[in-house]
């Protein structure tokens, strides 16, 4: 199983996710699936998307941001899109 580095994840933690601070998904564009699933994460744990993630409390960015690309990774590589 793939493992993701979460300081490649999120490069720059003074950003906001609307701002890009999500690298994987940083070029998505508003509204996609990606954006509003990030969104939706930070909303359901009381945080805001137009804070710094280096404000936002660990976990979230642990067990949501990191495993959430781990896992993206992980399906593109089962169906050969990634080597």
């Amino acid at each position: 199983m793939l493992k993701v580095d979460p300081d490649l994840v999120i490069p720059n933690r003074d950003l906001t996710i609307m701002d890009g601070a999500i690298a994987p998904f940083a070029n998505s564009g508003e509204g996609t699936y990606y954006q509003q699933m990030i969104e939706s994460i930070i909303r359901d744990h009381g945080e805001k998307i137009d804070k710094p993630v280096k404000k936002y409390k660990q976990h979230i960015i642990k067990i949501y941001f990191t495993e959430l690309v781990t896992e993206k990774l992980n399906l593109l590589m089962k169906v050969n899109l990634v080597v």
